[in-house]
């Protein structure tokens, strides 16, 4: 934790914005890595916008107070990079993967080979990024993320590679048009609205099909 902290001191004194911290194979634990991170609660200045934890001892309480900063709207990480990392419970798993729900800056996840990429954390990721049980949640999902380490899912790839577009409202009302609209309609979705809603909603789904038009008619002519 000393040497932690005397980073943190270090790191205070930077009279500049810090561009990246590479931190790989340096038998960093769960008490050097929440030393650190205490650094950053403090002042969020200081976060850089790349982090680099490659091989390290992370266990559970260090991936809890990461996943707290991940959710911090303060927080500036736009790359975080925790492969060869030791492997951690499915509860700590979810909690870390569902901290990036909230996030709008990072970019790039890597967490291969540390026990969250199975079949069970690639479905968290999966409603992360496009969470489909309502319209609702559909629009507040993640359209920040693009990378996910060497993701094996065709789903979570193409959900990410949707999410590059800069205007991440276009990006919100495709998943909606897609999920709730085009690829299987559901009425049920309607039975519970008040008609001003209702208006409201399909004035937005006829946008998002006008615009999905307009985008394939340039691809075309492109």
């Amino acid at each position: 934790p000393e040497g932690m902290k005397s980073l943190g001191v270090a790191l205070a004194r930077q009279s500049y914005p810090i561009e990246s911290l590479h931190l790989k194979f340096n038998h960093i634990g769960d008490y050097e890595l929440m030393s650190l991170l205490e650094c950053f609660r403090s002042n969020p200045a200081l976060i850089p916008k790349t982090l680099d934890l490659t091989a390290n001892c992370l266990g559970h309480w260090g991936l809890v107070v990461l996943s707290d900063l991940l959710r911090n709207r303060c927080c500036s990480l736009e790359r975080l990079n925790m492969a060869n990392t030791d492997p951690v419970p499915y509860d700590t798993v979810s909690y870390a993967v569902n901290s990036v729900k909230c996030n709008s800056t990072l970019r790039e996840l890597n967490i291969d080979t540390c026990g969250l990429a199975d079949e069970k954390c690639l479905d968290l990721l999966s409603s992360v990024v496009c969470d489909t049980t309502s319209i609702q949640s559909t629009y507040l999902s993640n359209h920040t993320l693009v990378k996910f380490g060497n993701c094996s899912s065709r789903e979570i790839s193409l959900f990410l590679a949707v999410n590059s577009n800069p205007n991440k409202s276009l990006i919100a009302r495709h998943k909606v048009i897609y999920h709730h609209f085009a690829k299987n309609f559901r009425l049920d979705l309607f039975q519970d609205m008040q008609p001003a809603v209702l208006v409201e909603v399909l004035t937005y789904v006829y946008r998002g099909f006008a615009c999905c038009d307009k985008n394939e008619k340039e691809q075309k002519h492109a």
